[in-house]
C-alpha cells in the first residue's frame, strides 16, 4: 500500500480527477460539465496549456504533497471555475503555495480543467457538445497532453 502511494504523483491525482470532468455527472472532486458556465466553457477551450505553467503547476503540486496540503483544484459541488478558484484562495495553505510558484487560483483551476479535456480527449476520442458540435477542447493542448502523457501518469491504452 505505501508503495503504491509513493508512485502517485501529485500530478497523476490531478490528471485522474480530472479525467471525469466532461462527463455529465458529479465525480468525487465535485465538478461536472453541467457545473461549467458558458464563461467557463469557453475559457477552458480557449487556454493553451505552456511549459512554464505546466512547470508551475507541477512544482506547486509537488510541493503541496511534501507539505501534506490538499491542492485540489475542483471544489466539490462548484458551479463554476471562479467558485473553485474562491475555495482554494479560502485555504491559507493552498494560496500560499500556489502564490509562492507564480500561480493564481483561477490558473490552476483553469488549467487542471484544459488538461482534463485534453486527457479525455486523448483517451476516449474527440471532445464535442451535445448541442452544435463545436469542439470543447483547445487543439494545442491536445498536442500538449500527448507529450507528456508520462509525467501526467497517464498511459496511453
Amino acid at each position: 500500500m505505501n508503495r503504491m502511494k509513493s508512485r502517485t504523483s501529485p500530478l497523476k491525482g490531478i490528471a485522474l480527477a480530472l479525467l471525469l470532468l466532461p462527463f455529465s455527472h458529479a465525480f468525487g472532486q465535485g465538478i461536472s460539465s453541467h457545473a461549467l458556465t458558458p464563461a467557463d466553457k469557453t475559457a477552458v477551450r480557449q487556454y493553451v496549456i505552456t511549459e512554464p505553467v505546466f512547470d508551475k503547476v507541477r512544482a506547486a503540486s509537488k510541493d503541496a504533497q511534501a507539505k501534506g496540503v490538499a491542492l485540489n483544484p475542483f471544489k466539490p459541488g462548484a458551479h463554476s471555475l471562479d467558485e473553485s478558484a474562491a475555495a482554494l484562495d479560502a485555504q491559507p495553505a493552498a494560496h500560499d503555495i500556489l502564490k509562492s510558484h507564480g500561480l493564481t487560483s483561477h490558473e490552476y483551476v483553469l488549467t487542471s480543467a484544459a488538461t482534463l479535456g485534453a486527457v479525455m480527449t486523448v483517451k476516449y476520442g474527440n471532445a464535442k457538445s451535445k448541442s452544435g458540435g463545436d469542439e470543447l477542447v483547445n487543439p494545442a493542448n491536445i498536442a500538449f497532453v500527448q507529450k507528456h502523457m508520462n509525467e501526467l501518469g497517464v498511459d496511453d491504452n
